[in-house]
């Protein structure tokens, strides 16, 4: 059963997008997308003001209630995607000159990490549009890449970005379970196409294909 909460809006007489949203444990909404010009990011009766050199990425939160909380300005960029660890940090990855970046809020020192470059060359955002989730450990794992088949993966081993090339094929999705298994859903072919499942247990180095269950379970 869904109950409505509230609606807010904040924006401003240039453009704004919103293309990712995410929730923490304690209720806050987190929203991130890009914009141009100057924009209110206070759906509330104060002004909260952010400018854009030309098209940069931003990121606000709301509380459970809807009040404002903080926004920010990242850098410039595009296609993002937001998640939230169990310690309530924000993980960001966005697209910027043909590069995935990487960026980290620490909820505990309020303070934003410097960007990463995660290594995945990020062109075509529209096949394979940037995702990030979080392990056990609060180790990000991205994917991103430049079109059909060139879907690439990495994850932070915490020294560095490890990358794996070309795993997935267009239209990705990202996610991972409570035993750090990750999983990349993707469609095959470059018109039409099936949808795809693989997945990485913890700690492997390599993607295996999960079987069809409608062919297992002797469907056609």
């Amino acid at each position: 059963e869904v109950f409505y909460s509230y609606a807010k809006g904040m924006g401003g007489a240039g453009d704004e997008e919103t293309n990712a949203s995410a929730v923490d444990a304690s209720g806050s909404v987190y929203s991130a997308g890009w914009f141009n010009g100057t924009s209110d990011f206070d759906p509330g009766a104060s002004t909260y003001n952010l400018t854009s050199v030309t098209w940069d990425a931003f990121i606000s939160k709301l509380d459970s209630s809807g009040n404002f909380v903080w926004a920010k300005r990242i850098a410039k960029g595009n296609s993002i995607s937001v998640s939230i660890d169990s310690s309530g940090n924000v993980h960001l990855v966005y697209a910027r000159a043909g590069k995935l970046w990487y960026m980290k809020y620490d909820s505990a020192g309020r303070t934003w990490s410097p960007e990463q470059d995660t290594t995945i060359v990020q062109n075509a955002s529209y096949r394979n549009d940037p995702d990030v989730v979080i392990d056990s450990s609060g180790r990000p794992h991205v994917i991103g890449g430049q079109g059909n088949g060139s879907g690439d993966y990495a994850y932070w081993n915490g020294s560095a970005w490890v990358r794996s090339d070309n795993v997935a094929n267009r239209d990705t999705e990202l996610a991972i379970d409570s035993d750090d298994t990750v999983y990349i859903v993707d469609r095959g072919g470059s018109s039409g196409g099936y949808l795809g499942l693989i997945k990485k247990l913890s700690g492997a180095g390599s993607f295996s294909i999960c079987p069809d269950p409608d062919i297992s379970n002797g469907l056609p």
